[in-house]
């Protein structure tokens, strides 16, 4: 029996700059999960600038788990923040 709900992946467009296939549901579940961080600027702003930079890592470019690498970097982002 397969279910009717599909779940999409978030992926990373190179060409764009942009990560594809993120709802709103999605950050505004991370913004209540990680607060105090910023989602929004987060994701938008310092991942986006690193991934650029780090664009030609063979193992940065060919990652396939982008909801994994958004959480773990959210999860550091919360303990900078909090101060843990």
């Amino acid at each position: 029996m397969t279910t009717s709900r599909t779940k999409t992946k978030i992926s990373f467009n190179w060409q764009t700059m942009k990560f594809e296939n993120l709802t709103v549901a999605q950050l505004e579940t991370w913004a209540k999960l990680y607060h105090p961080v910023d989602v929004f600027e987060i994701i938008i702003g310092d991942m986006t600038k690193w991934l650029d930079k780090k664009r030609n890592v063979p193992s940065i470019s060919k990652k396939k788990d982008w909801q994994r690498f958004i959480c773990n970097w959210l999860k550091k982002e919360q303990i900078k923040e909090v101060g843990l």
